[in-house]
């Protein structure tokens, strides 16, 4: 994939958010360098097709795939990083998440934009149906959490 005139090459093997996030102490960085990782192998990298997913990692690249849009793939690949780099720093395993988990993430994100949330939990709801439908959990930890409010009406102004 060329992107702003770099080619990105997948790693050889499909990096495991837990291994990238746990080299980073720095939750910025680890995020940017995830994303950047997670996008690099969702554009070119391999996945065995014959058998099922097993792995978040797994999970995250065929999710980003799925994406038909680049923007909304490059959006999530920074918001599952986000969510990875905030499991890590709770220790919690990504297939052990709990609503609780869940629910606690959304307050830790007040202050941001209800619409930046919203589709932070988009993301999350999608990714953990993706590994529900591969049948690694059972129950999709999102699939309840409030999500904000959004405006129906933009307070930019339109073109006329």
């Amino acid at each position: 994939m060329e992107a702003e005139g770099r080619h990105m090459e997948a790693p050889e093997v499909l990096p495991e958010p837990v291994e990238i996030v746990a080299a980073q102490p720095d939750d910025r960085r680890a995020r940017r360098e995830l994303a950047a990782e997670l996008l690099a192998y969702a554009s070119v990298g391999e996945l065995v097709l014959d058998r099922a997913l097993s792995t978040p990692g797994e999970v995250i690249v065929a999710f980003l795939r799925g994406c038909t849009a680049e923007t909304t793939r490059d959006a999530y690949a920074r918001d599952l990083a986000h969510w990875f780099v905030w499991l890590d720093r709770q220790s919690v395993l990504p297939f052990r998440a709990t609503r609780t988990a869940l629910d606690t993430y959304r307050r830790s994100l007040e202050g941001a934009q209800a619409s930046s949330v919203r589709r932070r939990l988009a993301c999350l709801s999608g990714f953990y149906e993706y590994a529900k439908e591969e049948r690694l959990i059972e129950l999709n930890p999102v699939a309840r959490v409030v999500r904000p409010r959004v405006a129906d009406t933009s307070s930019t102004l339109g073109l006329s």
